[in-house]
């Protein structure tokens, strides 16, 4: 194949990749806070910016009260399509707070889901966010 010859479907998926497999324009994750309880505790997830497509998602997770449930693992998980989870990473901004970061590979609606362990037992918690592009 010449080099300089690109065929028909190498442009339609090149244009595929640029365009993000062709999502339309999505809106901002409404609401930008979920809260599930579980027992005595709440946790809420919140963002500030709508988290987008190959970025780093931002996250803050506070757990009412402080003491006694700390997540154990999270991940992001597209629930349109079979894809494959995306762990997040997470630091303690002080007890009962956590950041969440990570990186969502494509727009569209995802759960991220979060481990807690509350006296060794774990509880998964499911919140639903929104990536855009």
């Amino acid at each position: 194949m010449n080099a300089r010859h690109i065929g028909a479907p190498t442009l339609l998926i090149l244009a595929m990749l640029v365009s993000g497999c062709g999502q339309t324009h999505l809106t901002q994750s409404v609401p930008a806070a979920v809260t599930r309880t579980h027992g005595r505790w709440t946790a809420t997830l919140s963002w500030r910016k709508a988290p987008l497509e190959l970025k780093p998602f931002k996250a803050t997770l506070r757990v009412k009260p402080a003491a006694g449930l700390t997540p154990s693992s999270a991940n992001l998980i597209m629930t349109e399509m079979d894809m494959p989870p995306v762990r997040l990473q997470w630091h303690t901004i002080k007890p009962g707070e956590y950041q969440f970061v990570g990186i969502a590979t494509m727009a569209g609606p995802w759960n991220m889901n979060v481990t807690f362990l509350q006296d060794h037992k774990p509880w998964h918690a499911t919140f639903p966010v929104t990536i855009d592009n």
